[in-house]
């Protein structure tokens, strides 16, 4: 585990490569060591409220002033966790890549030419390079599980509503959550412990019943992403009882989440768009500029859909406990060739990323991705999503599984290939 000091020096040095942090803080002077996590050194994604301390949401448009702070950067204090510093993210956190910033792209530590995900790419990228020991994210359609399956650590959405939005701009949205991330899942449960303020309950993994997600979307991959969901389903098996699943109204419930998500950022920051559309990133601009522009009669339209398939996530999980899905569909591209290249289709990477993400944001389940295989120095993640209010369940079937495979991607740390 890294002190404070290590994890400043890496920063300062072969960290710069990743462009992951917006800021570095000075060491604190008070930090408790017989906290439940110690000095466990931690990077927060840069939309929370620090007394007085304005976020920059990535972007060079910031949001107005606060002077309180965060409740989930007291209770990482009062934990005893060093926070080192403050992570970098795709602009106002609408995109699934993490190259649109006010300082530009972040940078995928098992290959610079790639990209982190997004939009809570500066804090995935902070862990997969050994910066730190544990960070915080965010997900409105997939921020959190999207660059930690690219690259290559464990990250859970919880349950809307589990970690306190208080002092988080925005207070997070209509289908937005906070959520810890880590290089294991027993560092991801503790840190989702403080977050909540109490203890996850265990259980046994024996007796669940888990889903395999077939059909469409989940037959729109890569045929690498194919092979390694595939391998990692026969390793569940071996765990509990199984059952394919299919989840229809998928592709709805995901546009409905994108429509939400983004009309409400577009709001948030209506007065900047209309008086210095300049400042923004251009593709940010389009895309806040979109959600902005969408009727209120589409809206309501979507949050008739919200409903709907809460309804329906509920029903289904009346019959599984855990739905198993691919995380993404394809490895991280480029960041010069953001196009994704599926069996049926080629879309864009925050499109193609955030289609097998965004209906557990508008049904609000937690949802975990954890590395289940590996190609070449990159790893292929796959999703746990229970019921609303389980967040124990995900976690306990993603240790087991980390136990079964011989935690063989579990505190993996790049060594930084440049591009």
């Amino acid at each position: 585990m890294n002190t404070g000091q290590d994890s400043r020096a890496l920063i300062a040095g072969r960290g710069r490569t990743l462009n992951a942090f917006v800021e570095v803080l000075d060491p604190p002077e008070d930090l408790d060591p017989a906290g439940p996590l110690g000095a466990t050194t931690v990077a927060v994604k840069d939309c929370f409220y620090d007394a007085g301390r304005i976020p920059t949401m990535g972007s060079r448009v910031h949001p107005p002033a606060w002077d309180g702070m965060a409740e989930v950067l007291l209770r990482l204090r009062a934990a005893g966790l060093d926070l080192v510093g403050y992570t970098n993210l795709h602009e106002w956190a609408i995109g699934g890549t993490s190259t649109v910033t006010a300082t530009g792209p972040i940078r995928n530590p098992w290959d610079t030419s790639l990209v982190a995900g997004g939009s809570s790419g500066g804090s995935a990228a902070a862990l997969a390079a050994g910066l730190v020991t544990a960070a915080v994210g965010t997900d409105t359609g997939g921020s959190i599980r999207i660059p930690s399956a690219c690259c290559g650590v464990v990250g859970l959405k919880p349950t809307q509503g589990r970690v306190p939005t208080r002092g988080y701009v925005g207070d997070g949205g209509p289908t937005d959550q906070v959520g810890p991330m880590a290089r294991s899942l027993s560092m991801t449960r503790r840190l989702f412990e403080v977050l909540i303020g109490e203890a996850v309950a265990e259980v046994k993994v024996g007796g669940l019943r888990i889903g395999i997600g077939r059909g469409h979307p989940f037959d729109n991959i890569h045929s690498d992403v194919g092979a390694a969901y595939e391998s990692a389903v026969a390793t569940v098996t071996g765990l509990a009882s199984t059952v394919d699943v299919e989840v229809p109204g998928w592709d709805e419930q995901w546009w409905a989440n994108s429509v939400l998500f983004i009309s409400h950022t577009g709001r948030q920051v209506a007065a900047e768009i209309d008086s210095r559309p300049e400042e923004f990133h251009p593709d940010a601009l389009r895309v806040l500029e979109w959600g902005l522009s969408r009727p209120d009669a589409l809206l309501e339209q979507m949050r008739e859909v919200k409903v709907a398939a809460t309804r329906q996530w509920s029903s289904m999980f009346d019959d599984i406990d855990v739905l198993v899905t691919p995380t993404l569909p394809s490895l991280p591209p480029p960041i010069e060739d953001l196009q994704i290249r599926l069996p049926e289709d080629v879309s864009s990477a925050d499109a193609a990323f955030g289609r097998l993400c965004g209906p557990m944001n508008l049904t609000g389940v937690p949802c975990l991705s954890l590395p289940c295989a590996q190609v070449g120095p990159l790893t292929v993640s796959m999703s746990l999503t229970a019921r609303a209010g389980r967040d124990d369940v995900v976690l306990a079937l993603g240790r087991a599984f980390e136990d079964a495979t011989d935690r063989a991607w579990v505190d993996r740390v790049a060594e930084l290939i440049a591009e």
